[in-house]
């Protein structure tokens, strides 16, 4: 799969593209929403990984413009500030799950499982 992660922290974009390379996927990352815009505009991608809280602009209004670009794009949003509310506005605008920080590899597998199944993609399993 071709991953996008999306996160304001640089550790967490490297944490989370080492895990998604070793599970075989082709990543790309950015700090930012415009970031992101742009490489969506530019490139193909499967899954994006997005932060719920950027540093300047919400995570849910990147969803959005994400989704306008990219309709079968798979987002799943990140986040550190998981609530119920949050969840359900995410879900509503169209993010396929949701994962609370910190999120382990396995917990990334699993998502990424049920996205490929769900669109009857192939999985690399490493296990």
């Amino acid at each position: 799969m071709r991953v996008l992660v999306v996160d304001d922290e640089q550790n967490i974009r490297r944490t989370l593209t080492l895990a998604l390379e070793s599970m075989e996927h082709e990543v790309a990352s950015a700090s930012d929403g415009a970031s992101a815009v742009k490489q969506l505009k530019a490139g193909s991608f499967d899954v994006m990984l997005l932060d719920l809280k950027l540093s300047q602009e919400s995570g849910l209004d990147v969803l959005e413009e994400a989704l306008r670009i990219s309709p079968q794009l798979a987002v799943v949003i990140v986040t550190a500030f998981a609530s119920i509310e949050t969840a359900v506005e995410a879900m509503r605008r169209g993010a396929y799950d949701y994962l609370p920080k910190p999120c382990t590899p396995e917990q990334v597998r699993l998502v990424l499982g049920r996205i490929a199944k769900t669109k009857n993609w192939r999985v690399v399993s490493l296990s």
